[in-house]
């Protein structure tokens, strides 16, 4: 179960969503051609690099690239924009039973995202994975054992994304290589967070965390993604102001 409250000026529910899908039947299927890439991207549906030179399936009318393997697993939403073809693909995942899904609300002030994902209990010795609670509240990453809703429920771990001394990267596509005795058809809903300190007294630390179904990951990873890049954008300015400043006293 993922919620998510932007500001926004749509509110979705479960019974609403039912009824909006009922009411719209876009069935365009994509019109695929296949060839080499040759500009490295990022596929539509997994998120991992389409590498230059080799094989990638593009659609002729909406220019969607992806894996040829994946893009049996891109809906028939052709010419409908992003972020509607997001909601179809949600709901297919919802009634093929492998993701519940994601809500909207309307809602004031930061991002708020929330719900259950895998984490590995022991990545190195890939020891399996067990299901955690996660909360994303503007710029900071929680992970709980169970969906916290009383506040004494304690957190297991906590994740800043946007501190001043350290660079975030949000992976959306993590090798197979990193993650051992992982099946290899669930590293493809895996997504990564990785932090490096400015200095060289604190270690990095790198998270995993794997989603239900690939629009889950989807919703996740552009979320995370527009955080720290506005966390970075601040900072940048900030950094420039006192550049500013400090001229105009000399």
């Amino acid at each position: 179960h993922i919620q998510l409250h932007t500001t926004t000026q749509l509110t979705f529910t479960y019974r609403e969503r039912g009824r909006q899908r009922e009411s719209v039947h876009h069935n365009t299927p994509h019109r695929f051609t296949v060839g080499l890439n040759m500009r490295a991207a990022k596929c539509t549906v997994c998120l991992d690099t389409v590498h230059f030179g080799r094989q990638a399936a593009t659609c002729i009318e909406c220019h969607a690239l992806c894996h040829p393997k994946c893009s049996r697993c891109l809906p028939a939403a052709c010419g409908m924009p992003g972020d509607c073809a997001l909601h179809m693909a949600e709901g297919l995942c919802r009634d093929k039973g492998s993701s519940p899904g994601l809500q909207l609300k309307e809602a004031s002030g930061h991002v708020h995202l929330e719900g259950w994902m895998k984490q590995p209990r022991n990545v190195k010795r890939g020891q399996g994975w067990e299901k955690k609670y996660v909360v994303l509240d503007g710029t900071k990453v929680t992970i709980y054992e169970t969906e916290p809703r009383e506040e004494s429920v304690k957190p297991l771990e906590e994740f800043e994304l946007c501190l001043s001394d350290v660079d975030l990267m949000v992976h959306g596509a993590v090798g197979a290589s990193e993650l051992p005795n992982t099946a290899k058809s669930d590293v493809q809903y895996v997504l990564k967070l990785e932090s490096h300190p400015h200095t060289s007294c604190w270690p990095g630390q790198t998270l995993y965390f794997m989603a239900p179904s690939f629009p889950d990951k989807q919703r996740w990873v552009a979320v995370l993604e527009s955080v720290v890049a506005g966390g970075r954008a601040s900072r940048e300015k900030a950094e420039a102001d006192a550049v500013s400043t400090t001229v105009l006293w000399s």
